[in-house]
């Protein structure tokens, strides 16, 4: 399984994709079986579409968002709401002890991280005025 922002070209933003492994889809549509109780003992073949799957996809709307299996959020707007210029706290308990006061100054081009530059800081080896990427989800309104 592989989880990304999409490649949406709306005004909202590229949306969240989700690709799947024909395995992946068959596990998927198993799992729903047996949550509407409907359990198969042995071997099955699942066909989608006449066929057997080998890939499938799920694309989700600039309006939602995916929690991937690691926690991390990947909102469909991509940047989260986020706007140059933006002041947001960064979160990164690695660099910080605490949260930072920041100001956004770069988008990736991937739409999934963003350079910063530090209003506040609390680590020595990072100061005011200093810039740094980090991930969209460590941000947080300001």
């Amino acid at each position: 399984m592989e989880i990304k922002l999409g490649e949406g070209k709306t005004e909202f933003g590229p949306g969240v994709s989700i690709d799947l492994t024909g395995d992946e889809v068959a596990l998927a549509i198993d799992a729903y079986l047996v949550s509407h109780g409907v359990h198969v003992d042995g071997a099955r073949t699942i066909r989608v579409n006449g066929g057997l799957c080998e890939k499938g996809s799920i694309y989700v709307d600039p309006s939602g968002f995916v929690i991937s299996p690691t926690g991390d959020k990947l909102p469909g707007r991509g940047d989260g709401g986020f706007t140059l210029g933006a002041d947001v706290k960064l979160y990164d308990r690695y660099r910080f002890a605490i949260p930072v006061d920041a100001t956004i100054v770069k988008f990736s081009d991937s739409n999934d991280g963003v350079e910063c530059v530090l209003r506040s800081s609390n680590n020595p080896n990072y100061s005011v005025g200093s810039k740094v990427w980090v991930s969209i989800n460590q941000l947080r309104r300001a």
